[in-house]
């Protein structure tokens, strides 16, 4: 994903011919990031060739904020479930600190962790 210093956008997760799941649960989750520890920040260069970095936050549709700090990691955390086809869509924002650069454009990658996972299990 690349996107300049202030893009808020939003991204979906479909499910499409959900069946037979038998008391289980399609859940998606967060299974790391391109960035170290898991951290879920983009990286580019400034005009300068400078490494510059920025944190990001997904929230999702019900408000629940997802973001990572030192300690803490995305890895594990559930974005989407389903028990039928349907979409759920979720709201990425970069985090503006004093040491974000403007002018900068920024990337990174999100892998996903799809898997079934009993009803009650959360």
């Amino acid at each position: 994903t690349l996107f300049p210093y202030t893009t808020l956008f939003r991204s979906d997760i479909t499910a499409e011919n959900v069946a037979n799941l038998d008391g289980q649960r399609i859940s998606v989750t967060i299974a790391g990031t391109d960035a170290y520890r898991d951290q879920m920040v983009l990286e580019g260069k400034d005009s300068k060739g400078m490494s510059k970095s920025l944190r990001y936050s997904i929230t999702t549709d019900e408000g629940k904020k997802i973001e990572t700090n030192l300690t803490e990691t995305a890895v594990g955390k559930e974005l989407a479930s389903f028990t039928e086809d349907g979409t759920v869509s979720f709201t990425v924002a970069p985090i503006i600190a004093p040491s974000s650069a403007k002018g900068v454009t920024y990337s990174g990658s999100m892998m996903y962790g799809i898997e079934l996972v009993d009803i009650d299990k959360q």
